[in-house]
């Protein structure tokens, strides 16, 4: 899935949460949202220390 896309769906899911939560918290109902990320391990760490690989996975590769 293109990055996009996927932010465009994360942002609705989290508008969808909170205007839930707007809507229903009269009632006691709460709104959750569990949203992944990344969980540092020993490959993400090598990841995340590669500099040029984050630069050119940007928005506008610098």
């Amino acid at each position: 899935m293109e990055p996009c896309r996927l932010q465009c769906c994360e942002g609705g899911v989290a508008n969808l949460t909170r205007s839930a939560a707007c809507d229903l918290g009269k009632y006691g109902v709460r709104a959750n949202t569990v949203a992944p990320g990344l969980t540092v391990t020993g490959m993400v760490e090598a990841i995340m220390d590669d500099q040029a690989l984050w630069k050119k996975r940007g928005p506008v590769s610098r």
